[in-house]
Formats: C-alpha cells, sequence, structure tokens
C-alpha cells in the first residue's frame, strides 16, 4: 500500500523511511514507484541495510527521477557510490534545475 502512495501521491514532499529494514524487493518496488512520483522532494533512508544492491535500484530510480534533491543514504551498507555518482551526472535535468545533496555518512568502506 505505501508503494502505490509513493506512486500517486502529488503532495508528499519528505519520505522518511529511516529504520525500516527496507532490503532488496521492497527498495526495488520504492524506487519504480519514486520513478512516477513528481512530489517528493527529501528522501530519507538512513540505516536501512540495502547494500550496494539497493543502491544500484537508487541510482536507476535517481536517472529519472529530477525533483528529489536531499537523500540520506547514510549507514545503509553501502560501499560502491560510481554508479549513483554516474547515474546523477547523466540525468540532464538534475544539472541545471534541481541539484541534490547526497548524504552518505556512516558506510563503511565506500569507494
Amino acid at each position: 500500500e505505501l508503494i502505490n502512495v509513493v506512486r500517486l501521491t502529488k503532495k508528499l514532499r519528505v519520505l522518511n523511511l529511516e529504520k525500516n529494514q527496507l532490503v532488496g524487493n521492497s527498495i526495488e518496488m520504492l524506487c519504480e514507484a519514486l520513478i512516477q512520483n513528481t512530489s517528493i522532494e527529501r528522501l530519507k533512508l538512513y540505516q536501512n541495510d540495502f547494500g550496494d544492491e539497493g543502491a544500484n535500484s537508487i541510482a536507476q530510480m535517481l536517472s529519472e527521477n529530477y525533483t528529489i534533491s536531499e537523500l540520506n543514504l547514510g549507514k545503509c551498507q553501502i560501499s560502491k557510490t560510481r554508479n549513483i555518482l554516474a547515474k546523477l551526472s547523466k540525468n540532464k535535468s538534475r544539472k541545471t534545475e534541481n541539484p541534490i545533496f547526497l548524504n552518505l555518512t556512516d558506510n563503511p568502506n565506500i569507494t
């Protein structure tokens, strides 16, 4: 049900899912819904253990969603940020209209 709310809402600006044990399929479904969302500006995913697999789903979403301007991925067991940064740099709308604040604190071994 949350996925449908995310997909269809037009008024929600902040989505805080910190410490919700989002992993694997749940983060992938969330990202698919966020591709269609045009209202959420701040996404807080701090302390979800989705790791690099979930980060890849987020990277794909960021290449298509340009309304998110703040993203907290702290303490999510991410070690590789290259894909996220590459997708952000390829989103032409993001470069000029809506830069992003990206928090990656407390992720050990980031490369």
